[in-house]
């Protein structure tokens, strides 16, 4: 124990190591962090001193002999004192320092920001003044300058920076100062220009994949609380936090193993009851994906990966699963086949026969049209023209607006300037089933 006057020489000495104008040497600067120490720790030990309990030697008789039984341990308000400083001083707040103080010049010009924005953040973060539209701008002109250098972001920082990791330095911020959990932050969600969408590529290439999951699990009704906002919301921001995740796996690779991976690990946690994720959180990414499939005819995938991809596809798909399916099944990676998909169309042309006068929903126009194609394509491949002309002659009954070449000359005229590429679509479309009809013996 330190004695009172030693107390208040160590208090005497701290006050007037306060009134002396700021900014502080270095030196000076530790000193005064001792002294608080000091101060704190003898004023800890004066008010709480630590007493040993006294333990009966019945109570010691009968914990020595297990094994398990683990020692008393007697905290000391110096150890105490030492861990509450430390947890401060190491928080991600407090890691970097600014690098222009009151007494220096003037503030950052602008061409040393856009140089070096990461430097220019960190500062920012230093001095209190970060906040998300600051982050996004880093984000963007670190983009800018890597676009423009064909570097890598390691490469994009000065030693100043003190991160190694751009993307996981501004996701800690966001962590650290409680951003992640606001109302901008999910409802920016779908701002294309955002901070996420340039934000999570980062962190994923960084390997910073912990964090993004983070905010993907965090428990929708805490989120809630701390947003105010309504529980479509919140998922909506998760789906489309999902559907990024997914993309940026996507990216840049014609491989879609990582992507596909990715999207099952989220449908493996819906059926964990502390997220509490329904699988319609799957739906945009889901989609994202299906519509890959039938715009790009080779696709590297995993086969093994590709078909949990379908069993899962009756959880996520829209009103008609089995049109997702048959789609799926038509671009199998390994054993690609048409019968799902006529059985649906079959299926679906009793389900309108029967229902007669009742107005029955039909599949999206574009996504039938496409299947249709797809397994007329494959059966006639196959020379089984009878049932290709089942699935050509159910898109021209039931969506001419996409197929008949009236519809597409008029739209060619109609739309020449304000939608050329659904007029090319259209034009395809006809294209195909004309080349069908010529396949096709009469």
């Amino acid at each position: 124990m330190q004695s009172t006057a030693a107390s208040r020489r160590a208090f005497s000495v701290l006050a007037s190591k306060i009134h002396p104008q700021l900014p502080l040497s270095p030196r000076e600067s530790q000193q005064l962090l001792n002294l608080l120490t000091t101060s704190f720790r003898s004023h800890l030990d004066r008010e709480h001193p630590v007493v040993a309990p006294q333990v009966s030697r019945h109570k010691l008789r009968k914990t020595q002999p297990g094994r398990n039984a683990s020692p008393t341990r007697l905290g000391s308000s110096h150890g105490l004192a030492s861990q509450h400083i430390d947890s401060i001083l190491t928080n991600p707040l407090f890691a970097v320092r600014p690098r222009h103080t009151i007494s220096s010049s003037a503030p950052r010009r602008v061409d040393d920001v856009l140089k070096d924005p990461l430097g220019w953040f960190v500062d920012q973060i230093a001095s209190g003044a970060a906040d998300v539209s600051k982050a996004t701008m880093c984000v963007a002109l670190m983009q800018t300058n890597m676009k423009r250098s064909r570097i890598t972001p390691n490469m994009h920082q000065t030693p100043d920076s003190g991160a190694r990791n751009p993307g996981s330095l501004i996701a800690n911020w966001l962590r650290s100062s409680g951003l992640d959990t606001s109302t901008e932050f999910v409802r920016r969600i779908n701002d294309t220009e955002g901070l996420l969408h340039m934000l999570i590529p980062m962190l994923l290439e960084e390997g910073g994949e912990a964090l993004v999951w983070r905010w993907f699990t965090y428990h929708p009704d805490q989120r809630v609380q701390e947003t105010g906002l309504d529980a479509s919301e919140i998922h909506r921001f998760r789906s489309q936090l999902l559907k990024l995740i997914v993309r940026s796996k996507m990216n840049g690779t014609s491989n879609l193993d990582e992507a596909l991976a990715t999207f099952l690990r989220a449908y493996k946690l819906v059926g964990a009851a502390e997220y509490k994720l329904n699988h319609k959180v799957l739906q945009a990414a889901s989609s994202m994906l299906l519509q890959h499939f039938m715009a790009h005819s080779q696709v590297q995938v995993s086969p093994a990966l590709y078909d949990i991809f379908i069993q899962s596809s009756k959880d996520w798909s829209w009103t008609w699963p089995g049109l997702a399916t048959s789609i799926l099944w038509l671009h199998h990676p390994s054993t690609p086949t048409a019968a799902p998909g006529l059985t649906f169309i079959k299926d679906l042309q009793k389900t309108i026969i029967q229902a007669r006068t009742k107005i029955v929903k039909k599949p999206k126009s574009y996504v039938m049209v496409q299947l249709c194609l797809g397994v007329a394509h494959q059966l006639v491949a196959g020379e089984y023209f009878t049932d290709a002309q089942v699935a050509m002659d159910f898109a021209k009954d039931h969506y001419p607006d996409l197929v008949s070449p009236q519809a597409v000359a008029k739209g060619c005229v109609t739309r020449v300037h304000a939608n050329q590429r659904a007029d090319q679509k259209h034009r395809q479309v006809q294209e195909n089933l004309e080349l069908l009809d010529r396949l096709i013996p009469t």
